[in-house]
């Protein structure tokens, strides 16, 4: 199976797993190489924002900025 295909399998479960998160008001936490300049890194997203998060090596939250 590609990537492609793959991905294609796995987008209903995702978008249910975004829409569960943002219904409870949560958000849903990835790695963007776009944004995220390390491994230290991560985005969060909400459904009406995104914030870019830097973490320490215990996952503790560092800083954040406005996306």
């Amino acid at each position: 199976m590609s990537a492609e295909e793959l991905s294609e399998r796995l987008q209903p479960m995702a978008e249910a797993v975004r829409k569960k998160a943002w219904d409870q008001g949560g958000y849903i936490s990835y790695y963007d190489e776009a944004v995220c300049t390390g491994s230290d890194f991560i985005v969060r997203e909400y459904r009406d924002r995104k914030e870019l998060v830097q973490l320490d090596e215990r996952g503790i939250v560092l800083q954040t900025w406005a996306l």
